[in-house]
């Protein structure tokens, strides 16, 4: 599949079918639905020996949302330790008074780990990503995955609509 700029793993849809020619129909319909862009759906055959690199998106896109995880993390932690001393060294508690700019440094470093720590186990969470896994159990048992790149909030609901119509949706 060509990259495209828009593919986000936040705004995908996919389905799980028992045969070649039920995903084929169903390219041909979310086609259709995604503006007849035919690159936005992708056809996941069982065992097919380019998974990986249909399923690249998808580790990039998870790639992403974990740095990102860890910088919100680290930047909430920083905040909350700049505000924990602060409420401390307003309160004239002796040690965050006489020593200021070391209660800072460490209120800021204890809990800069703590937020990192937290940003690891929201970034590494199983249900990080509902399209890898899934699709490699499918293709492992033999089934045929469609995977479906909508754009606008219309292509999605209508793409959704699709899978769930043929009782094979994971939005």
């Amino acid at each position: 599949m060509k990259k495209t700029k828009n593919l986000r793993s936040a705004s995908k849809t996919m389905g799980i079918f028992p045969s070649g020619d039920s995903a084929e129909q169903a390219v041909k319909e979310l086609s259709h639905i995604l503006s007849d862009d035919s690159t936005r759906v992708i056809v996941v055959e069982p065992n097919d020996p380019a998974l990986e690199a249909k399923l690249k998106n998808e580790y990039t896109h998870m790639g992403q949302a974990a740095i990102s995880a860890h910088i919100w993390s680290a930047v909430i932690g920083v905040l909350v330790g700049v505000v924990f001393w602060a409420m401390l060294y307003y309160s004239k508690i002796p040690m965050f008074v006489h020593e200021a700019p070391t209660a800072l440094l460490g209120s800021i470093c204890v809990f800069l780990l703590i937020g990192v720590l937290i940003g690891c186990l929201v970034a590494y969470m199983p249900s990080g990503n509902n399209i890898i896994r899934p699709t490699k159990e499918a293709t492992a048992n033999g089934k045929w995955v469609v995977m479906a790149y909508p754009i606008s909030s219309r292509e999605k609901k209508a793409a959704v609509a699709y899978f769930g119509q043929q009782n094979h949706a994971r939005a």
